[in-house]
């Protein structure tokens, strides 16, 4: 990495950029309380994310 250089900026866009504010509302909406991933990754595909769940 150069010198001054931001990891950000070093990195590549991902799939769950788009989603990214969604899923942050989502998990501070919940409180103290959790959703499982296969609940969010419903909620984004519904919303046109094109990714699957990986183990």
């Amino acid at each position: 990495m150069r010198p001054g250089t931001r990891i950000r900026e070093m990195a590549r866009p991902i799939k769950l950029d788009p989603y990214k504010d969604y899923l942050l509302e989502r998990v501070h909406a919940a409180g103290p309380h959790w959703i499982p991933a296969v609940v969010l990754l419903r909620e984004i595909k519904e919303r046109g994310y094109p990714g699957v769940l990986r183990s």
